[in-house]
């Protein structure tokens, strides 16, 4: 039996090695772009962040330039993400747990990168890296937002730096 595989395109590829090394690639362009896309968005709008903007910019930045390297890598050798295992995995589920972290916990606008973490797995390593990255996505989100808030109060309460607005409230003239 042969370990060659065809494709719709009728062309040979190792099936283990040329399929992972596609998925790769393919996952490393998503998250550079996911991670520009975020970086963008927040210049435009910083209101969104909390007291902790240049923590959330330092974050952002390197992981815009993890992901670079993690795309040039893929490009240049991509035998070394094959080898990488489940080291960038576990790098984005760190990053997306650090950056629920400095900013507004459960609410935070970040939280899509848990969710990309996890569309990211069962194409990456089937079942057991799936059920692996969505259980240490799980406990690190619960850690971030709930856990390490008690013990580190790196983000301040959701205050308003603004003054309420008292519109619901009557207003009585008497002029």
């Amino acid at each position: 039996m042969s370990t060659l595989a065809r494709t719709g395109w009728s062309q040979p590829l190792n099936s283990d090695i040329e399929t992972r090394t596609r998925v790769e690639r393919v996952l490393s362009v998503a998250r550079v772009v996911f991670a520009i896309l975020t970086l963008g968005a927040i210049l435009v709008a910083p209101d969104e962040l909390s007291p902790n903007a240049s923590v959330v910019y330092l974050l952002l930045s390197a992981f815009v330039f993890f992901s670079a390297v993690i795309v040039i890598v893929s490009q240049l050798a991509p035998r070394y993400l094959l080898q990488a295992g489940l080291a960038i995995p576990i790098v984005d589920v760190l990053f997306a747990a650090a950056i629920m972290f400095v900013t507004r916990g459960m609410s935070s606008p970040f939280f899509g990168f848990f969710v990309f973490v996890l569309i990211a797995a069962p194409p990456r390593g089937g079942v057991f890296v799936t059920v692996a990255t969505g259980v240490s996505a799980v406990v690190l989100f619960l850690a971030a937002t709930q856990f390490l808030p008690m013990f580190f109060p790196i983000v301040p309460a959701l205050r308003s730096s603004k003054p309420r607005s008292r519109s619901c409230e009557p207003r009585i003239s008497w002029s």
